[in-house]
């Protein structure tokens, strides 16, 4: 008895619960407001897009999918029918995405408006047609693909390098890198040996330095006060120039006139002392008169012969 009760009671439940998906469901796919139908065409997959999924604008819910089918002509292309608000007219350049909450979240529609322009004319009859791209996780799918195909070049490629002769020469060429490696390895040893006595050299390049500093201190100093007597030295040539000059200007005349004078005082001795040697007497009785000229008269009063 009570076996059937629970059967019952179950029955009951999965009827009511029934009847509220159906509810959640209808009220899903009929609008509250007058919508407009849209039809999107994709080339690739729709996978987790099904009636009831919504169609968003930046997030915003404006409407929802009615059905995903086959193209009935081509079997190549997926259509997914779509009611908008009439509300939120879409113009022409306008396109639609597959985007999804997250990575495994449920799929919805993104509209995205096209420049500002005419309102596209739609109808139950003939709906208006837009292009539905893949979202950014159907763009990183499809470049996946490519990036796998460039994965097993590249693993095909390093496959050919390592093997045969390419091999043996990859070989070789990590056995040379190894003694360049020991050779590294001693050569900063013996570089670290050096830089530990850099700094005791560079000490004692200071010192020097410094040392020099006070020579060239001490040279200045020097310098200058040699300076004073070379300027001393200079007064001195400047002031023997200028009694040169003076000398030139003015002594110069004055001796070559006492020269002259002292030239013709020389004459006059010799003639002197030419007449004494000749006379004598001279010296006493003075010049002797010379003879008188013709026509004229001796001392005495008589005239020559």
């Amino acid at each position: 008895m009570e076996d059937r009760s629970h059967a019952i009671i179950a029955i009951i439940f999965l009827a009511i619960f029934g009847l509220g998906a159906a509810a959640v469901t209808w009220w899903m796919m009929t609008p509250g407001a007058a919508r407009v139908p849209y039809l999107l065409e994709s080339e690739g997959s729709v996978a987790g897009l099904g009636p009831g999924s919504p169609v968003v604008y930046k997030g915003v819910q404006v409407g929802s999918v009615n059905y995903v089918r086959l193209d009935a002509k081509t079997h190549r292309r997926v259509n997914v029918l779509i009611r908008v608000d009439k509300s939120f007219p879409l113009t022409r350049n306008s396109y639609a995405t597959l985007g999804s909450n997250g990575l495994i979240g449920n799929k919805n529609i993104d509209l995205h408006l096209g420049a500002a322009g005419p309102v596209l004319h739609t109808s139950d009859k003939r709906p208006a047609r837009l292009e539905l791209k893949p979202g950014e996780i159907g763009r990183l799918m499809q470049q996946a693909g490519g990036i796998v195909v460039q994965v097993k070049q590249t693993l095909a490629a390093v496959k050919t390098l390592v093997s045969g002769k390419n091999a043996q020469a990859i070989s070789r060429s990590l056995a040379y890198i190894e003694r360049a490696s020991r050779k590294l390895v001693t050569l900063e040893d013996r570089t670290g040996a050096v830089l530990r006595r850099l700094p005791p050299l560079l000490r004692r390049t200071d010192a020097a330095v410094e040392q020099g500093r006070r020579l060239l201190a001490t040279t200045n100093r020097l310098v200058v006060a040699a300076g004073q007597p070379v300027r001393a030295i200079r007064r001195a040539a400047n002031s023997a120039a200028m009694l040169g000059t003076r000398l030139n200007q003015e002594s110069v005349p004055q001796i070559n006139a006492l020269l002259l004078r002292l030239r013709t005082l020389g004459i006059q001795l010799q003639t002197l002392i030419k007449q004494l040697n000749r006379s004598p007497q001279s010296l006493i009785l003075g010049p002797t008169r010379p003879p008188p000229g013709p026509g004229e008269r001796r001392p005495g009063g008589t005239r020559p012969d």
